[in-house]
Formats: structure tokens, C-alpha cells, sequence
């Protein structure tokens, strides 16, 4: 499930934090070679990765401009 609409990329910019990075595309893998898959894209495209669970990271940890990897 891989996701570049505005509105899926602003509902995951935030956290429980202060602070709003909207992703490039928002990826929720279901299973462990999809997840394979997008960090071998990730890699051969230099594009960062950012994996969140449920995004209640109070320091930012769970927003990035790259992919935004959902694994829950």
C-alpha cells in the first residue's frame, strides 16, 4: 500500500509532537518482503526513511520528508 495523496501525506506529518514534515509518499508494508522492497527503493534512491508505529513520538521521531514507512 503505497500512498502520495495530500491528504494521506498531511494526516501523517505530524506526531505527538510540535512538529509537521510532510513525506514524500506514505508506505504501509504488509508483509516482511514489502518491507524489503522498500528499503532496497529507499536505498538504490538515496530517499530517507522514517518508521513509525503509532506516532505518538513526542520528539519528532515519527515525521520525515522522505518515506514514511506505517508498520502498524
Amino acid at each position: 500500500d503505497v500512498d502520495d495523496s495530500t491528504l494521506t501525506r498531511a494526516l501523517y506529518s505530524s506526531d505527538a509532537s510540535l512538529y509537521r514534515v510532510v513525506p514524500q509518499v506514505v508506505v504501509r508494508p504488509r508483509h516482511a518482503d514489502e518491507l524489503d522492497a522498500v528499503l532496497d527503493v529507499a536505498s538504490e534512491t538515496g530517499v530517507p526513511v522514517t518508521m513509525r508505529g503509532a506516532g505518538t513520538s513526542i520528539a519528532g521521531n515519527a515525521v520525515g520528508t522522505g518515506i514514511v514507512v506505517d508498520t502498524v
